[in-house]
């Protein structure tokens, strides 16, 4: 299996031209086992399913060091005319192609 990390969501697949799925939170044990030191481990900070604080006292993640405590606020998105969007080759994705976002759809999730 292949593992893609993007936006902080892991996608798995049989090979690098897919089909990928939507693999968060449900990642294979060995990845919770790379220690933070590890120079590997830098994904860590860029996932949403890292594995809690690895013995670290709260707030000592890096990650953790840069949350927002307020929920993040959407984009303003302006469309020429009705969103269309358009599929991404396989994938089970789709894009969005008469705005100037880079918007991506999958099912009914933005």
């Amino acid at each position: 299996m292949f593992y893609y990390l993007v936006a902080g969501r892991w996608f798995s697949g049989p090979s690098l031209d897919g089909p990928w799925t939507l693999q968060t939170p449900d990642l294979p044990g060995d990845f919770k086992r790379i220690p933070v030191e590890h120079p590997r481990s830098a994904f860590w900070r860029r996932s949403r399913n890292r594995p809690g604080n690895r013995g670290r006292p709260a707030g000592n993640h890096p990650y953790d060091r840069n949350r927002r405590s307020d929920p993040a606020k959407s984009p303003e998105v302006i469309y020429q005319g009705e969103p269309e969007f358009q599929p991404i080759k396989d994938t089970a994705l789709w894009q969005a192609v008469n705005t100037d976002k880079q918007i991506i759809k999958f099912g009914e999730q933005y």
